[in-house]
């Protein structure tokens, strides 16, 4: 059906104009009194006198068929007006075409009159029909023009297209031009007779249909349709309007907003607050004018084009349940109608049973109204406002409502039409959850199974032999990139194989310590260096040696480890107790744990005897504390790599050799000096005098001591337990606050710094934050 509609009779000069309820309400009013008139008096004009369609919204709203369209014109004059149109362009398609007449400039072809396709802007349909109905001369020919649904940025002429036509048609607002032309566009006569009938097979809306708005300030909004005009419907939505949301400080005011969550309209809260005035249009229906809108009871009404609608398949959960809370009588009448929540989980098979009849069974389709269900008494369509799904007390469901955290537990109870889930919860203090949800928002699910724990070993089955003492030895994955890492195993087996490069070296048959139920007690080859002893985070040699004999085959392919493997121990060698001596026969060490500016004797006191016998001086780079650790120092002007080793004479003494060349040479304890840290050094440092004396640290903080000297800084370090090749130190608890003396410089690898990068800068993120 058309949605605008005029005719004009060759030979009179009355026009008949059929004005939609939109165009009636300023059909009286003069063009020049409207441009002239304010903001204020227009919108009096148009609140005061509210549509006659609108006040009969609630009572007189008919269900269903062709009624529900607002009376235009007659059913019988309707017959007859589409019948002379199809007549009339029947009768064009019979006749032939003429020679056109040269000397008539207004005419463009001497053919019957025909339809024209004429292009406007979007949403500017109803003002062009509007302005033809109003402003077209009888000499301009046109016999109708109108809008078609489902057919946008179009208004359909019928007319003898002419210049004079054309020129008139470029001054109409909304009309969109190409070239200073208006945009038309010839239709023959078939499709100008089959196009208005294509309209018939369409669906119409009906009062109580939910549409989804396509554009507009209200896109993706879905609402119940309240009346249905010619041209467009009524909708009724939910508002997304804070009331709160002013801006004070330029006065305007926030309109529609698609980030506000929506909520029903309150009257009340808008009264008490009194910042702006609610009108009151009609007191018995409850329709007030806020805000430049209109609300129905506290929902936004809206009047929409066709063209700007679609049938809405699905409603969100948190919709439907604001349209429950309405007030609003077409809402209640037509809740039926409801379209399916887009949050419910309803598959074919599941039970259900139908809330207005009681019926119970299953389902066996899905359609877009509603679901078809199977019953003992046949085959039932049942709508969506009537299904619920159907559960048992001790069913374990998932809640399919958010699908980022799907929640899931066993049915405890189902009371008011709500089903109860209960969960464990171990984030809780392994307290019980529970949970209320609508039954068609979860769906039967599979629940956990608890597999026993793999039965203790109380033997290891694996023997350890002289040759290869590592089997049987708990290790720690450490490959890089490898999905094992970080997991523990047994070693099985040890072997001997080449490489890709044909180069010998050790592999380790290493068993997974942890169950897996899909791949019990899983395999892997690894290399020496891929593993390490799960206590000591020791290469296998380091912590379990093999027996130095030319007949170990192993002992041949082992490869040499360096500093970091030796940095990981966890075991500090204690110092031996000393015999004290004679406080009279050696001068008095000073307390390393500070830095002593006195004399080591007091000058005023007479010089030692000769007949005291002097001992051999003790020197920081030989404590027995610092064995096998290697660190930076300077010897005689150079910075070189030492480490403290024990001496291969016999004796139980210590020595300092230098790491950094292959010979190895000891060195002259009393000229190496250490590197102190300064403020420049945030790397890992080694402690070489107090009673922390071996343990590893990093630099967190420091203070300055004096102005002058650079070097005398007052530290705050957290040590830490080194481990070995690619894996990060751990990081311990333990805070220290040394003097810069206290410490030197470790031999930390590229390797090492790349892995502890971070370690690095989250010791030092509180310092820079302040």
């Amino acid at each position: 059906m058309c949605q605008h509609y005029f005719q004009t009779r060759r030979g009179n000069k009355r026009v008949k104009s059929l004005m939609s309820a939109f165009v009636d309400l300023e059909a009286g009013v003069d063009r020049e009194e409207v441009l002239e008139a304010s903001e204020e008096e227009i919108t009096d004009f148009i609140q005061d006198a509210p549509d006659e369609d609108d006040i009969s919204d609630v009572d007189d709203a008919p269900t269903a068929g062709p009624s529900t369209v607002a009376p235009v014109l007659g059913i019988p004059e309707q017959e007859k007006m589409w019948t002379d149109l199809l007549e009339r362009a029947s009768l064009r398609a019979t006749r032939g075409q003429t020679v056109p007449d040269t000397n008539n400039k207004n005419s463009i072809h001497d053919v019957p009159p025909e339809f024209w396709a004429l292009s406007v802007f979007p949403g500017w349909e109803d003002i062009v029909v509007f302005h033809i109905g109003r402003c077209a001369r009888p000499e301009l020919g046109i016999k109708a023009a109108f809008i078609m649904p489902l057919l946008e940025k179009q208004v359909w002429l019928e007319v003898e297209m002419s210049y004079t036509l054309k020129a008139w048609l470029q001054d109409i607002p909304g009309v969109r031009l190409r070239n200073q032309q208006p945009i038309l566009h010839a239709l023959s006569p078939l499709d100008g007779f089959g196009a208005p009938l294509s309209t018939n097979s369409s669906k119409p809306l009906v009062v109580g249909s939910w549409v989804r708005i396509r554009r507009g300030k209200s896109k993706g909004d879905t609402g119940m349709v309240g009346k249905v005009y010619p041209w467009g419907c009524k909708v009724l939505l939910i508002p997304r309007l804070d009331p709160s949301a002013r801006d004070k400080k330029h006065g305007k005011r926030r309109r529609l907003d698609d980030n506000l969550a929506p909520k029903l309209f309150n009257r009340g809260a808008i009264e008490l607050d009194g910042s702006e005035k609610l009108k009151v249009l009609n007191k018995g229906e409850e329709r007030y004018l806020w805000r430049d809108l209109v609300y129905e009871y506290d929902l936004l009404v809206r009047r929409i084009s066709f063209s700007q609608v679609e049938m809405a398949r699905e409603i969100p959960d948190s919709l439907a349940g604001l349209f429950a809370q309405s007030r609003h009588p077409l809402v209640r009448r037509y809740r039926q109608k409801l379209p399916r929540i887009s949050e419910w989980c309803l598959v074919v098979g599941d039970p259900i049973m139908d809330t207005s009849s009681g019926r119970v069974g299953l389902v066996g389709s899905v359609e877009d109204h509603g679901l078809e269900i199977e019953c003992d008494e046949g085959l039932f369509t049942v709508p969506w406002a009537h299904c619920r799904k159907t559960f048992q007390v001790g069913q374990y469901v998932e809640i399919t409502e958010d699908c980022v955290d799907r929640w899931a537990g066993w049915i405890h109870a189902i009371e008011d039409g709500l089903v109860h889930v209960v969960s464990h919860n171990a984030q809780m203090n392994d307290k019980v959850e529970m949970r209320e949800v609508h039954p068609n928002l979860v769906m039967v699910s599979t629940p956990p199974s608890s597999l026993p724990l793999p039965p203790k070993k109380d033997q290891d089955p694996i023997r350890r032999t002289k040759e290869c003492p590592w089997k049987g030895t708990l290790v720690l994955i450490v490959r890089r990139n490898h999905r094992w890492r970080g997991k523990t195993g047994y070693v099985e087996d040890a072997i001997v194989v080449n490489n890709p490069s044909g180069k010998p070296v050790l592999s380790l048959l290493v068993r997974l310590a942890s169950y897996d139920p899909n791949t019990p007690y899983p395999t892997l080859w690894f290399e020496y260096l891929d593993v390490v002893d799960e206590e000591s985070y020791l290469p296998l040699n380091e912590a379990l040696p093999l027996a130095d004999n030319d007949d170990n085959l192993y002992h041949k392919h082992v490869p040499t480890t360096y500093v970091l493997e030796e940095k990981g121990r966890r075991v500090y060698l204690e110092p031996e107790p000393q015999a004290e001596a004679d406080p009279g026969n050696r001068t008095p060490l000073p307390d390393p744990a500070e830095r002593c500016l006195s004399p080591a004797w007091d000058p005023s006191a007479p010089e030692p005897g000769s007949s005291l016998a002097v001992s051999s001086p003790t020197y920081w780079c030989t404590d027995r504390r610092l064995h096998g650790f290697q660190f930076r120092a300077k010897y005689q002007g150079l910075n070189i790599v030492a480490a403290v080793r024990a001496k291969l004479n016999g004796s139980d003494g210590l020595k300092c050799v230098r790491e950094d060349t292959s010979l190895h040479e000891e060195l002259d304890p009393a000229a190496v000096l250490p590197i102190h840290p300064t403020a420049r050094h945030y790397d890992m440092f080694l402690v070489i005098s107090g009673e922390h004396c071996g343990k590893w640290v990093r630099g967190i903080q420091y203070k300055k001591i004096s102005p002058k000297d650079r070097s005398d800084l007052e530290w705050t370090v957290a040590v830490v337990i080194p481990r070995t090749p690619f894996m990060h130190d751990d990081l311990t608890d333990e805070r220290l606050v040394l003097h810069s003396s206290c410490m030197t410089l470790a031999n930390e690898t590229a390797i090492s710094r790349n892995l502890n990068e971070n370690l690095r800068r989250q010791l030092r993120k509180p310092a820079r934050e302040r």
